[in-house]
């Protein structure tokens, strides 16, 4: 166990302990003095006990490793979990509503809260807007879904908290009915809440398309990476406390299938790093453009004097990129120094030509073949 997760695990069990004692001391305090809403607001705090014991149950089965049915981990447990308060939380809040309305219908009693209760009342909110500051920095930085979740949970509880205590202190005026009607807002609070909680953990567990931003997010990343000229077909799946991304990368031009091969892996590494994820990446091998290489060489030699003829020319791969190799016949009698010089100009030219119009970066070979035919060109040449 990574020190990360037991800090989350702490956090989730530590939440358990002080949202029981919260709950105990409201519930005691509501049946003293007959408040519906206080006692609604003690079962919101309890389950926020709920809630955190589900996040410790579901960092603990996150952590437990892939296995053949589930390749990905068991970072999903965690979605369980949030879909589980987030029920919880609206067949409670659905009971109090029913409770609220009652009160309202029939008539709701008559309290006086003494300033002791209202400050241990208030006591309540000041610990629970530490917890929430507690769950959500943790949770930020370790990226635990599910304690950013209960983080936003305590934070609801502090301001029904003080709800309550308005209703109090109303009730203390003489305005009785807002306990009941605090009562009712505080189960619709919660209510929208479990619904919130039920909506994102559905559309998790259903695997949900990522968002846009993140996408582009891949995307950009990517195709900043030395080597890659563009990606796509990028795929996304959440697994909880880990992604699992896929995509297709093609490798800038001229690069060798080991070449491509190996910026794939790089990519692979960097991205999983980035995004802790688990990276596939498919590499599309450069293929050259073999028939507008062609068509410029045969430009360049047709105009080119001291060429008699260019042939068996291919596009050849070695380690370091593609490269051009062909054969030149030279006119009979041609020098070895002129063939030189014949040649160079021909590689040069031909570089020259396919960087500046296909945008390629290739070395050119060329193999020079003597002409021993008396044919009509050579006998020209030699009048």
């Amino acid at each position: 166990m990574t020190k990360e997760k037991g800090s989350s695990k702490n956090v989730a069990l530590g939440s358990t302990a002080l949202n029981i004692l919260l709950f105990m001391v409201k519930a005691v305090l509501a049946i003293q003095i007959a408040s519906l809403a206080l006692l609604t607001d003690s079962i919101h705090t309890l389950t926020d006990s709920v809630s955190s014991i589900g996040v410790y149950l579901g960092l603990r089965l996150s952590d437990k490793p892939p296995d053949e049915r589930h390749p990905y981990g068991h970072g999903r447990a965690e979605h369980v979990a949030i879909l589980l308060v987030g029920l919880l939380l609206m067949m409670t809040a659905l009971k109090f509503l029913s409770d609220g309305a009652l009160a309202l219908v029939h008539g709701t009693s008559y309290f006086v809260v003494s300033r002791r209760v209202m400050m241990v009342i208030g006591g309540t909110a000041i610990v629970k807007l530490g917890m929430w500051a507690w769950s959500y920095v943790v949770g930020k930085r370790e990226k635990t879904v599910s304690l950013q979740a209960d983080a936003w949970h305590h934070l609801s509880d502090v301001f029904t908290t003080v709800i309550v205590i308005i209703a109090l202190w109303g009730a203390n005026k003489g305005y009785h009915y807002l306990d009941a009607f605090v009562g009712i807002g505080i189960s619709l609070f919660i209510i929208y809440f479990g619904l919130n909680y039920t909506k994102k953990s559905i559309d998790n567990l259903l695997g949900s398309a990522p968002s846009d931003s993140l996408v582009e997010d891949i995307k950009e990343t990517a195709e900043s990476f030395g080597g890659v000229k563009e990606v796509h077909s990028i795929k996304v799946h959440d697994y909880g406390r880990r992604l699992a991304i896929s995509l297709h990368m093609t490798p800038k031009a001229s690069k060798s299938s080991l070449q491509a091969h190996s910026i794939a892996h790089s990519l692979k590494e960097m991205l999983e790093e980035e995004f802790s994820a688990s990276v596939e990446v498919h590499h599309e091998p450069w293929q050259p453009p073999v028939k507008k290489i062609s068509s410029l060489i045969d430009g360049i030699t047709d105009n080119m004097g001291g060429v008699k003829e260019i042939h068996k020319i291919r596009l050849m791969e070695k380690e370091e990129g593609f490269f051009i190799s062909m054969h030149l016949i030279l006119p009979k009698g041609t020098s070895i120094e002129k063939a030189h010089v014949v040649a160079t100009k021909v590689e040069e030219s031909i570089k020259k030509e396919i960087s500046e119009k296909l945008g390629l970066d290739m070395d050119v070979q060329v193999h020079m073949e003597p002409c021993d035919e008396d044919c009509e060109y050579c006998n020209v040449k030699e009048h």
